[in-house]
């Protein structure tokens, strides 16, 4: 009996041998396997959002190509281009000839229809930049940046 007490103070006593190499590869390895799957959740998630995504703009697009070709006139008018859009006031003009007589080669005067103009979005006419004055532009100016004249077109300062 004194010898088996021996025997187990010396188990105790003894000091077990760790392998650390395979302790850090095992807990990487279950390190790993938890990744992996919290990983592939996630991929998951994001390639179905993706598929999704892809599939409304598909639909969206068929809609609005459908839309485009049933109710899209495809003839437009170079006159509004040549205005700058139809936010502008149209002016409509008739010809004062002073000779009716000679069809081809008649000289008048365009005057003006002055209750008969089209209005855009916006009731705006085109005005030269000569032609505004200078108080104006310094109003604007002074509203919008009041070191305008000064940069070369970015203030820093401000974005800053």
């Amino acid at each position: 009996m004194k010898k088996e007490l021996e025997n187990s103070k010396q188990v105790k006593n003894r000091k077990v041998k760790v392998d650390w190499e395979a302790e850090i590869l095992n807990s990487m390895r279950l390190a790993g396997k938890g990744f992996f799957k919290v990983f592939s959740y996630l991929f998951n998630v994001v390639f179905t959002i993706l598929l999704i995504c892809i599939i409304t703009g598909v639909i969206v697009a068929c809609a609005f190509s459908i839309y485009i070709k049933n109710y899209i006139d495809p003839n437009i008018d170079e006159s509004l281009l040549a205005t700058g859009g139809t936010s502008q006031t149209t002016q409509i003009y008739y010809m004062d000839y002073e000779d009716q007589t000679d069809r081809y080669n008649r000289t008048g005067d365009a005057v003006e229809l002055e209750d008969q103009r089209l209005y855009g979005a916006q009731n705006s006419l085109w005005a030269d930049y000569e032609s505004i004055p200078q108080d104006l532009k310094d109003a604007f100016v002074a509203i919008e940046d009041k070191r305008f004249w000064d940069h070369a077109g970015v203030d820093w300062v401000r974005t800053g």
